[in-house]
């Protein structure tokens, strides 16, 4: 294009001297400049035109050195995507292009013996079934071509080539390039010091890459506590991760305030910028609901071109008992169209609240409420009561560590909701319990209005009019579910349940159209079997005091389900504890202080997040754990695949 436009200026000045005869009625005509005043104007327009060349090359070059992209890469706003271009612009998942063999498992390609236990001295999957990855287990996402994603590290992803070989990609240099060029960070702000002043994005983070059907990949960084930033960015790539554009959010309290993405979900991409969650990290006394309670707001993201505009923070509630969960989760807001549906857990109960079909006792537990945001016209619906989850819990004998869990009557902040839209529009909400009985509703309608009717309100667990019956028996409850429904309406739920053994398992759940599925329970060294539960474990922990899950999940639009998750002790025995130190060289520490009958050691945080693992659920309904070849829908099942 460039050497065209060259020979046409060539070619003005013998065009400029040119006189073309209209005739005698036409006035019309190319009056006659002299050579010298053509040949002027000719230097002067090449060397504007050559100066414009030189700074579109210069940038291009320099977008290429800051990206990695290659030369003579424009940005997405011009048709590039990097998503698209490192998986060759082929649909996946798809046969790789070679005989793939990995040693990630014993047994690739087969499903579990459900439940997997960790054995005697803490063996784990890497033990029994000689799991070793080559991949971070983390929530995969699909791009639009259904390029599978792994968070790796702070400021690294790896992504899954055609060849079968997991590369990693880099954005420390590029979110680097971003803050600094809107000046957003100190210019003495190195690229080696965000390491230290942003929160790890890691397996149990509430964020992680967020992508649209359009290229546009976001995810945010928080800074940490040792920060001197004082800020919280969204970060953004029109072009799939070739340029980065940084944006300061609106927080009052950066570091004591977690803002959480809109994550997809039902196997599909974001058709527009995810809306932002704001609600604190967490609360430090809920015994009185006024040290307890703080706002839930949202932010507004809005696509201008290739930029985007970033709304004012909103307070959906000021009265709230929402916070980010660990584990678990997922949406509290989702956008659909110019609404954005809200369900958040209250602090309070209205005054005049009434009995729903499920509430046996009111103002007990966390309330929970729903409502709407109007993007086109600013208005906030009036929230509505949606009901509660059973309340706080404490120990029977709190000077016991085995001693059953009972009812206090108090507010619950790991009572929490999570909302899926699913393809046909209709919302989904699970009300999270702890150690309780849990809650499924859905909408009466596909794209509702507001969320003042229900077509399904029912308990996703036992029930009991006596509290402490239930708590010492556990009766299958529940805490912190993730939520997903799949293209067939098939509803999903992954939760921790402890056993009567105290115990806390990972379970999976199912609700097809014609109700919550009965799955049977094969007996294992400490529980019977049980033909007609309607859960599903999955993992169980060889270890009787408090551990924790940390889980998440994802749905790929082929239907296949996938869970994250990893284990935390944080409470031994004596004998455990000894265990444990000898295996993993841990140094010591005192017992708890306030155990009269087992002596519990207590070292939360303190420990690896041993076992961390990938689940892959397809429609065969089995249970595996998956390896690079899940990641091909022609390898599913199979020790090797591609061509032999």
């Amino acid at each position: 294009m460039h050497a065209r436009a060259l020979q046409c200026l060539a070619a003005w000045p013998r065009l400029s001297t040119m006189r073309q005869d209209a005739g005698t009625n036409d006035s019309r005509f190319w009056r006659r400049v002299s050579p010298d005043t053509s040949r002027a104007l000719t230097a002067r327009f090449l060397f504007v035109l050559g100066a414009l060349f030189a700074l579109s090359a210069g940038a291009q070059a320099q977008y290429a050195a800051a990206t990695g992209a290659p030369a003579g890469t424009t940005s997405g706003a011009r048709g590039k995507c990097w998503l698209s271009d490192v998986s060759g612009g082929l649909q996946w998942p798809a046969a790789p292009t070679a005989r793939l063999v990995l040693s990630e498992l014993a047994r690739p390609g087969t499903e579990l013996s459900l439940p997997f236990a960790h054995g005697p001295s803490f063996r784990d999957e890497r033990a029994a079934y000689a799991y070793a990855p080559k991949f971070t287990p983390n929530t995969p996402v699909f791009s639009k071509h259904g390029l599978p994603i792994l968070r790796d590290g702070k400021f690294r992803i790896s992504y899954l080539g055609q060849d079968g070989v997991w590369r990693a990609k880099s954005l420390l240099d590029g979110f680097d390039q971003a803050l600094h060029r809107k000046r957003l960070i100190p210019a003495a702000l190195s690229a080696a010091d965000l390491d230290t002043s942003f929160d790890d994005l890691n397996y149990f983070s509430t964020n992680q890459l967020v992508l649209d059907d359009r290229c546009g990949v976001y995810t945010i960084l928080h800074e940490g506590r040792d920060s001197r930033i004082g800020k919280a960015f969204l970060m953004y790539s029109p072009d799939g991760g070739y340029m980065w554009e940084a944006f300061a959010l609106p927080l009052t309290n950066p570091v004591g305030t977690n803002a959480v993405l809109e994550t997809p979900t039902a196997g599909r991409l974001l058709a527009h910028p995810p809306v932002i969650t704001v609600a604190p990290l967490y609360h430090a006394d809920c015994s009185d609901a006024s040290k307890c309670e703080a706002p839930v707001q949202l932010i507004d993201v809005k696509r201008i071109g290739a930029s985007l505009a970033i709304g004012p923070l909103r307070t959906v509630a000021g009265r709230s008992l929402a916070v980010s969960l660990h584990s678990g989760g997922g949406n509290m807001m989702v956008r659909d169209g110019a609404k954005i549906y809200i369900a958040y857990a209250g602090s309070r109960f209205p005054q005049s609240a009434s009995p729903t079909t499920l509430d046996s006792v009111v103002k007990r537990g966390t309330p929970f409420y729903a409502t709407v945001y109007h993007t086109d016209t600013g208005q906030l619906d009036p929230p509505t009561y949606l009901g509660r989850t059973g309340a706080g819990y404490v120990r029977r004998n709190p000077g016991d560590s085995r001693s059953p869990f009972v009812h206090n009557g108090e507010l619950d902040d790991h009572n929490q909701p999570v909302m899926v839209l699913d393809r046909k529009g209709y919302v989904h909400l699970m009300l999270g319990a702890h150690n309780d009985t849990m809650r499924y509703l859905r909408s009466e309608s596909p794209h509702p209005d507001s969320l003042s009717r229900w077509a399904i309100d029912e308990a996703v667990g036992d029930t009991t009019t006596d509290d402490q019956t239930c708590a010492a028996t556990n009766c299958h409850a529940f805490s912190y579910p993730a939520l997903e429904v799949d293209g067939d309406d098939v509803v999903h739920v992954v939760a921790r349940m402890p056993d009567q053994y105290a115990r806390y398992n990972l379970v999976y759940l199912q609700r097809t159209s014609a109700g919550w599925t009965r799955f049977d329970q094969p007996p294992i060294a400490h529980l019977p079997a049980n033909p007609a539960a309607w859960f599903q474990r999955l993992i169980i922990p060889d270890h009787e005091l408090y551990g924790v899950f940390y889980h998440r999940m994802s749905l790929r639009p082929d239907g296949t389900l996938w869970v994250n998750y990893s284990y935390n002790f944080d409470q031994f025995t004596p004998e455990e504890w000894r265990e444990f130190r000898a295996r993993y060289n841990i140094p010591d520490v005192a017992p708890y202080s306030n155990c009269t009958n087992v002596c519990g050691y207590l070292v939360n945080g303190a420990l690896p997040r041993v076992s961390p693992g990938l689940l892959a659920y397809d429609s065969r309904n089995l249970w595996r754990f998956a390896t690079t070849l899940d990641f091909f829908t022609e390898c599913v099942g199979r020790s090797h695949c591609g061509p032999q």
